[in-house]
């Protein structure tokens, strides 16, 4: 991509027939017309440089060209493209562009829909690029909408079959399909199918690769497309005048999937501090085009162990020392039947920047059921009385009554319901704490067994610390310390404002001023519940 000459405008026909449809291809499109971006490559200074006209990559005209086909009934030689290829490599920006180029040379009052795995994705990743596009062509754009002179209108959905059923969709573009991993979502797939009455109907479907077991519909399309010399199962056969290309067609669909860097962006420096930053799965997913599983290990041991390490041993004498009188962050995971119950006790020593887990207490059932009165509240009752607690982090799925009760005696109780979106913030935060090595806590076998049975799970924002598979006697291996870790750091983070991955230096010469002194009051709770 580079900045170039102004592009003409393209004229569209007010009535259809004044110009033949998809009487210039896309790569005649973006050449005369061009497709314009927030971030263009400039060939001179070897840098993305800001707005600028797009300019295909010799590997994306190869493989775009071909891609395309039409015959002379203007019918696409395959109805569907899957484009998968490693991140940074202009995917989305090329569904955008094509989306773009259809919408213009397309018969008039054809439909075209942007789909991902929720309308702000979808609004945040193709659709953007058309929407900036779109502006300088002087179109009207909505919120989730772009309407054309020729009555073409490009829309933006989300994976909800009941908001498909029924469309006559000429071009569907598929950002992320590894996303979709429900019979619901599957469905908006089918329903999107292309139109066999519409001879230029067309589906492109811009994705990195996915988890084995869970995005069954990608995994399948994989499958399908790409040849064995991919994957011992591919269907997919050789293109004869693409043989040097990662390229293979299997019928209607063209398949492209890539591992390799092809961009001038994608240096050695920036795949070295990608390394650096991202869980290695993380990394074989977005920068190789991996399959990987859902689950991998939460953190290497040697990390846990050097948390461990620069502590006292005992949790007794543990109780004893100066962090007593910092505010204190609890963080709490219970469950009533069988599984045992976590209490976490966090403070942030801004001196040193660091989170330390000042102590914490793990409840097993000996029976079914726990009883949270005589174990629980009373622990609760008796931080309260002997330390500066400032929150007490819960779900309400199991404790709401309790909490409750502690709320009635003027306890700092606050709800942090174990949704998809906290836990992925709790988890990532702890992660970051144990690797840049700030947080800090005793040895104790019986914690040190959670988080060895704690294993992350990819979500689409991130990832969360989950239990692994598998049972001991009929229950589950138990992980419970590791969240309320999570949640007690997490709050310990928030109320403190530290970075976890960058050294904090104090210059003040009252190191430890978020400790409580002894000035007659408490410090107050710094933030509000969820």
């Amino acid at each position: 991509m580079s900045k170039a000459e102004e592009r003409p405008k393209i004229i569209l026909p007010d009535i259809y027939g004044e110009v033949e449809p998809f009487s210039i291809s896309f790569s005649d499109w973006m050449d005369r017309y061009g497709f314009f971006v927030r971030d263009a490559w400039d060939e001179k200074k070897l840098r993305l440089g800001g707005a600028g006209w797009m300019v295909l990559q010799p590997i994306q005209t190869r493989i775009l060209i071909p891609a395309l086909e039409q015959n002379e009934d203007k019918e696409f030689k395959y109805s569907t493209i899957l484009f998968s290829t490693t991140k940074k490599s202009g995917k989305t920006t090329c569904a955008a562009a094509i989306g773009a180029w259809y919408a213009e040379v397309c018969p008039p009052g054809s439909e075209i829909y942007v789909i991902a795995n929720d309308l702000d994705q979808a609004e945040g990743r193709v659709m953007r690029d058309l929407k900036y596009h779109m502006a300088t062509r002087d179109y009207k754009v909505n919120k989730y909408a772009i309407e054309l002179p020729n009555g073409t209108v490009i829309q933006t959905l989300a994976q909800s079959y009941k908001s498909v059923a029924g469309s006559r969709h000429a071009l569907t573009l598929f950002d992320e399909l590894w996303g979709i991993s429900t019979e619901l979502t599957r469905r908006t797939y089918e329903e999107m199918t292309p139109i066999p009455t519409i001879p230029w109907s067309l589906r492109f479907v811009a994705t990195y690769a996915g988890f084995t077991g869970e995005s069954d519909l990608l995994w399948d399309l994989y499958l399908q497309g790409v040849g064995r010399d991919e994957h011992d199962d591919g269907q997919g056969k050789i293109i004869n005048s693409m043989i040097d290309l990662p390229v293979w067609e299997n019928g209607k669909q063209f398949t492209y999937w890539n591992h390799d860097p092809t961009m001038p962006w994608q240096t050695p420096t920036y795949y070295a501090e990608q390394r650096a930053t991202l869980r290695p799965a993380a990394y074989l997913r977005l920068h190789e085009n991996r399959w990987v599983t859902t689950h991998e290990e939460f953190i290497p041991m040697e990390w846990w162990d050097y948390a461990t390490a620069m502590q006292p041993d005992s949790a007794e004498l543990w109780v004893e020392h100066p962090y007593r009188k910092y505010p204190l962050y609890i963080g709490v995971d219970a469950a009533p039947k069988k599984d045992s119950t976590a209490l976490v006790a966090c403070c942030y020593d801004a001196s040193r920047g660091k989170i330390i887990d000042v102590l914490h207490k793990i409840w097993t059932p000996s029976g079914e059921q726990l009883d949270f009165d005589t174990t629980l509240k009373t622990y609760l009752v008796w931080l309260y009385t002997n330390f500066n607690v400032a929150s007490i982090s819960y779900d309400p799925a199991h404790l709401y009554q309790l909490m409750l009760q502690l709320a009635g005696m003027g306890y700092p109780v606050h709800e942090y319901t174990q949704s998809i979106g906290n836990m992925v913030k709790a988890s990532q935060n702890l992660y970051d704490l144990l690797k840049f090595r700030r947080l800090e806590t005793y040895k104790d076998d019986e914690a040190r067994t959670h988080v060895q049975n704690t294993v992350a799970q990819s979500e689409t924002a991130g990832f969360r610390i989950v239990k692994q598979k598998g049972t001991v006697k009929g229950i589950s291996k138990p992980m419970d310390y590791s969240v309320a870790l999570s949640i007690a750091a997490y709050r310990a983070v928030e109320g403190g404002g530290v970075d976890v991955s960058v050294p904090l230096n104090i210059t003040s010469p009252f190191s430890d001023m978020n400790a409580e002194k002894d000035f007659g009051f408490k410090v107050p709770y710094m933030f509000q519940s969820d």
